[in-house]
């Protein structure tokens, strides 16, 4: 039998036990809270002893077998708690899981209004702040696609390059010859299918003595100017296939149907060195009214990358429709992706006017021919063939007097528009209707005799015409 001295010694030399007695502080072990206040210690959880002093034995292995069975007790709790661990981890990470899984099959799946397999209808998806995101789902959607090869494929072999030369003619210096270069799209042929007919910009071909053609395939053919009009900017040359063989012509699209972002693409001949070359862009506005070297035009806007050479070439929808005839840009230093071309609705009217008359008729002047006439590096409208054409003026006493038109009079405005030159007279005329009354500025030199010689003054008239349809 032991006694209480003995019992507290054992513990005082174990390390792992001592503790100070009747401090009232408590400590841990094995997760077991010692109780202040008592010299045992107590688990309510587990069914411990409830407090007070420990019995005395006084059969010594009765003893052991009581350290025996706080050991097992301790090691049972040690297992159940590892045991319950891993148990608690397991489940969170399954429900995390299975969270995860019903969240992505409810993002994946669609309510409809209450019906299932409806197409149209609105897709409801929970919104953090309270109510529902309506996503409208359109029916006509096409499928994304940026490979446009066989389009492209499809249409390149219309497109041709254009090289001119023309020779200028020097006073002083001699003449020289200037070459130049440009595109254009086979258009039709006759019906033996032996003379085909090319669209191209006027200032691609103006004064040009030559013009030769080059194919796809690198063939070349001289070409011959059918007929060109200044105010459209659209030419029409004809090339001969004598050999049978069958060249590929451009199907025509509807202009009008063109959208602002439509993609679009063109083919052509940048920097007369590039020919076939292929660019991509977009319809920045469908109807765009500028001025282009003083004429009023209505254009396509594109921002596909336009240079020196495309003139003349095609521009096509994806379905490689033909929709518009390159024909101009826009250059500086601050300038870049904003280019032109010719509505093919308007290209196309153009064009068989001038295969059908020779001229595009409906074009309104005053029976006079209006040619450039260029002094100090500004251009005027002259008349240079005056055809007996009259109207009328007031003179400075407020009578209204006859005016016949003279050669060399200069025209300088209609109405409030400035006038820079032959084409821009014609082309401000267009906006108004056969048989009108328009009011024309009109400069004149003129001269008179003094003595042995002469003097030369000028005057300034505003005369009132009428006008008819013009055919130059």
């Amino acid at each position: 039998m032991t006694d209480d001295n003995e019992r507290k010694t054992s513990i005082e030399n174990d390390p792992e036990r001592n503790t100070d007695e009747g401090s009232g502080e408590s400590s841990q072990r094995y997760g077991i809270s010692y109780t202040p206040g008592q010299s045992g210690y107590s688990n309510s959880t587990y069914g411990a002893y409830p407090g007070g002093n420990s019995q005395e034995s006084n059969d010594p292995p009765k003893k052991k077998a009581d350290g025996n069975k706080k050991a097992l007790a301790v090691s049972i709790i040690a297992i159940c708690a590892v045991v319950l661990a891993a148990v608690l981890m397991i489940g969170t990470y399954m429900t995390v899981n299975s969270l995860a899984g019903i969240l992505e099959k409810y993002r994946e799946s669609e309510i409809t209004d209450g019906t299932e397999g409806t197409s149209g209808g609105s897709s409801h998806k929970p919104n953090t702040s309270g109510g529902n995101v309506i996503v409208y789902k359109s029916d006509n959607a096409s499928p994304a696609t940026t490979d446009f090869t066989e389009t492209v494929a499809k249409v390149e072999k219309s497109v041709v390059e254009i090289n001119t030369e023309t020779v200028i003619y020097q006073k002083y210096y001699g003449n020289y010859i200037q070459s130049g270069a440009g595109s254009g799209v086979i258009i039709g042929s006759d019906e033996e299918k032996k003379t085909y007919y090319v669209i191209t910009n006027h200032h691609v071909v103006d004064s040009a003595n030559t013009i030769l053609v080059r194919l796809y395939d690198g063939s070349e053919y001289n070409a011959a100017l059918v007929a060109s009009d200044e105010i459209s900017d659209i030419a029409i040359v004809a090339i001969i296939e004598s050999e049978g063989k069958e060249l590929s012509v451009a199907a025509y699209g509807d202009s009008s149907e063109l959208r602002n972002g439509q993609d679009v693409f063109a083919i052509g001949n940048p920097l007369g060195q590039l020919g076939g070359s292929v660019i991509k862009g977009i319809i920045s506005k469908t109807e765009r009214h500028i001025s282009v070297s003083g004429i009023r035009m209505s254009l396509l806007q594109i921002d596909a990358s336009v240079n020196p050479g495309n003139s003349g070439g095609g521009l096509f929808d994806m379905a490689g429709n033909l929709i518009g005839i390159v024909n101009a840009k826009s250059s500086g230093d601050n300038v870049d992706g904003l280019g032109f071309a010719i509505p093919i609705n308007t290209a196309v009217e153009v064009a068989n006017e001038l295969l059908e008359n020779g001229y595009v008729s409906g074009r309104l002047g005053f029976g006079t021919v209006i040619s450039d006439a260029v002094s100090n590096s500004v251009t005027y409208a002259m008349v240079t063939s005056p055809n007996g054409v009259t109207g009328t003026y007031t003179d400075n006493n407020g009578k209204t007097q006859t005016f016949t038109f003279e050669e060399n009079d200069i025209v300088l405005k209609v109405g409030n528009a400035e006038v820079s030159g032959a084409a821009s007279l014609i082309s401000i005329l267009s906006e108004y209707n056969a048989g009108d009354k328009v009011e024309l500025t009109v400069y004149r030199v003129k001269r008179q005799s003094v003595g042995f010689g002469y003097r030369t003054y000028t005057e300034e008239y505003q005369v009132t015409v009428g006008l008819i349809e013009y055919k130059d």
